[in-house]
């Protein structure tokens, strides 16, 4: 970016952006604030669900209190980076979840009923556990993303106009307001914005 300041005074602003370092906020399903860093190492118990935090990684696992307690509902949890920010998500059902910088995750702290269903704002990248019988389906403001056990990314920056689906492995179906589609590795999706 050049700001010009006059003829003979020419100063260029540049902006440098580093690789994204891992960094992020947890926020509990009852508003309590984590904020998390690659040196962080620490467990939190809430409903359902214990909560690890290992350097660069946040892992979750069914707490065995609640086991058995199918009357119960999760609570949702969010993990928000910040710009130049990304982190590593381990869900109770062992899938992987990728943040990348500025985005939003929305995610029970256990996964009931028969779909897994999440959030997304940002962009990440998922490497689903397979489960045919509890479908994952991934839930933007354009579009649904509907998986058995698959490696793909979704990109859904507030702001934009599209959602892009890329898939590595696997197959997934995508749909939005008007149209269902399923693509196949190599294949991308792109959503957009119903006005």
């Amino acid at each position: 970016i050049r700001k010009e300041t006059g003829p003979e005074n020419m100063a260029q602003l540049v902006e440098v952006l580093s690789p994204g370092s891992s960094r992020a906020t947890l926020i509990l399903a009852g508003g309590k604030e984590v904020h998390l860093n690659d040196s962080m190492h620490l467990e939190i118990k809430e409903q359902m669900a214990m909560i690890k935090v290992k350097g660069d990684e946040v892992y979750y696992s069914e707490d065995a209190e609640y086991a058995d307690s199918s009357d119960l509902q999760p609570s949702i949890n969010k993990v928000v980076t910040s710009r130049g920010g990304e982190y590593k998500l381990v869900l109770s059902d062992g899938t992987k979840v990728w943040l990348n910088a500025d985005s939003r995750f929305e995610f029970p702290s256990k996964f009931v009923g028969q779909e897994r269903c999440v959030y997304v704002e940002g962009e990440v990248y998922f490497e689903v556990a397979k489960d045919v019988s509890h479908p994952f389906v991934v839930t933007t403001k354009q579009a649904k993303v509907r998986v058995l056990g698959t490696s793909f990314n979704v990109r859904a920056y507030e702001g934009e106009q599209e959602m892009v689906t890329t898939l590595v492995e696997g197959k997934v179906a995508v749909s939005d307001s008007l149209t269902k589609r399923e693509i196949h590795p190599g294949e991308q999706a792109v959503c957009m914005l119903a006005e």
